[in-house]
């Protein structure tokens, strides 16, 4: 019975986290260096989720002038933005669609099911200004 429950907790969690996150900063104040940012939610979305360490693939990613954005992996650089404006966020470690959701679940499978992500990621701000 235990691996059907990982097998249903897996594929909830995963279906779950199929939301695409928005995140964005407010201009960093001149002592401030760098910031983590955060995602956004607002109170009446159905993407409840809290984990600010999963982004899925497609999500938006804000840069406001003076700002550069950093997106970190398993302790590697994966992404870095420059450019002020929007921008899609393209998961290195996870293929699209549902190659990508099934390995999801799989892989969950194998750490007993429910939240258990394999693949976290920081968003980080760096103000740029001088």
């Amino acid at each position: 019975m235990g691996i059907i429950r990982a097998i249903t907790s897996s594929l909830g969690s995963v279906a779950k986290e199929q939301w695409k996150e928005a995140f964005f900063m407010d201009a960093l104040p001149v002592d401030v260096l760098m910031a983590r940012g955060h995602k956004h939610v607002s109170g009446r979305s159905a993407n409840d989720r809290i984990d600010d360490e999963v982004i899925t693939s497609g999500s938006l990613l804000s840069v406001a002038d003076g700002q550069a954005l950093v997106v970190v992996s398993h302790q590697k650089v994966v992404d870095v933005v420059t450019e002020p404006g929007e921008h899609i966020f393209v998961d290195p470690d996870r293929p699209a669609g549902p190659v990508g959701y099934f390995r999801d679940v799989l892989d969950r499978v194998g750490f007993g099911g429910g939240d258990i992500q394999p693949h976290r990621h920081r968003v980080y701000y760096i103000n740029t200004k001088e």
